[in-house]
């Protein structure tokens, strides 16, 4: 895990590259949670959930900001980006959209 935070950028990279259908279903994977289940949580000890956030890191921050943030830091503003279903951020206000 240690390694992963200084070499993240990378790792991001690799993911979002294996996330193609044509490259997972190469592999015989009919969908990428199939892969990720196997290959990557299994194989390289890394959680779905850490991988998914790290091919969102690719497709939103640039190198040098994402490298100059840090892992963790980015993994905070995908969730207020992208809060999780039910929680308080991704539920409207009462009267429909934000004032």
């Amino acid at each position: 895990k240690r390694n992963l935070n200084r070499q993240f950028w990378q790792a991001a990279l690799e993911l979002e590259k294996l996330s193609s259908p044509a490259l997972y279903q190469a592999k015989g994977y009919g969908s990428w949670e199939s892969f990720l289940e196997r290959e990557v949580e299994r194989e390289l000890s890394i959680g779905r959930t850490l991988a998914a956030d790290l091919v969102k890191i690719v497709k939103v921050f640039k190198q040098e900001a994402a490298e100059e943030i840090g892992l963790e830091r980015l993994r905070a503003a995908l969730k207020a980006i992208w809060p999780e279903p039910g929680s308080p951020a991704s539920t409207p206000p009462p009267g429909g959209a934000l004032s």
